[in-house]
């Protein structure tokens, strides 16, 4: 009968040993068996997962300017019309906090959003000094599943003309009640435009980003052919593009 050497092994050095080094995430029994986690769905999962891998990347000392692209999400297996949704699902649940929210379309190449997974411990950057390396803030815990149902996002012309107005643009011609509003070629092709264009780019941009882009448009129209009249603009803008003669 062969003796074997009694050994002291420690969990952690037993933890270290399988892992070598590749690196891990710390979850925790209470995160994994609270509702915010155990109730989320397939694609707010990956999204999750997708940051851990970044967080892993930067040998777990970026949490907090984790950045991950749209494009990155979709490598990942998410589909683009599924991502935001997802984003917003774990920010609700509270288990990722934005900590920056980049550009739309291909500004977020160039302006990304940062994320902060806040089950981990996460980097904060003080004014003056060293970086600081602060506890989880565990917002999922106050997280109780009561989710209240998305609302519907509105895609009606009023739903633009309120958010021109936010944006500091008069949008003459289709800024009252269709029973007093003054009906002219002009903005009947501006409102038909917006419809088509609501109607094409949602699926990519999403409603919210599919109306920044628009606003975005319609202040570049006004600044390139009119003043503060956006009908007149819109109407100086068909002058330019007439074929000519």
């Amino acid at each position: 009968m062969t003796n074997s050497k009694k050994t002291s092994y420690s969990p952690s050095k037993a933890a270290k040993a399988a892992l070598g080094n590749h690196g891990f995430i710390p979850h925790t029994r209470d995160p994994l068996a609270c509702v915010a986690w155990r109730t989320l769905s397939l694609h707010a999962m990956r999204v999750l997962n997708c940051l851990e891998l970044e967080h892993l990347a930067h040998a777990g000392k970026e949490n907090g300017y984790l950045v991950q692209t749209y494009d990155q999400f979709v490598a990942y297996g998410i589909p683009r019309q599924y991502i935001k949704p997802a984003i917003d699902e774990n920010v609700a649940r509270g288990l990722l906090w934005i900590t920056h929210k980049g550009g739309y379309g291909g500004a977020g190449k160039n302006d990304p959003s940062t994320y902060r997974l806040t089950y981990l411990a996460w980097k904060f950057v003080p004014a003056t000094g060293p970086p600081q390396y602060l506890n989880p803030t565990d917002e999922w815990k106050s997280f109780t599943g009561d989710l209240q149902k998305p609302r519907k996002e509105k895609r009606s012309s009023q739903d633009i003309t309120d958010r021109l107005r936010k944006n500091g643009i008069k949008p003459n011609g289709y800024d009252r009640s269709p029973s007093e509003q003054k009906i002219t070629t002009t903005n009947r092709k501006r409102e038909d435009e917006r419809e088509r264009y609501l109607k094409v780019n949602t699926r990519t941009y999403g409603i919210e980003g599919t109306i920044e882009r628009w606003v975005a448009y319609e202040k570049r129209i006004l600044e390139n052919y009119g003043g503060d009249d956006l009908d007149e603009a819109w109407k100086a803008r068909d002058r330019a593009h007439q074929p000519r003669r």
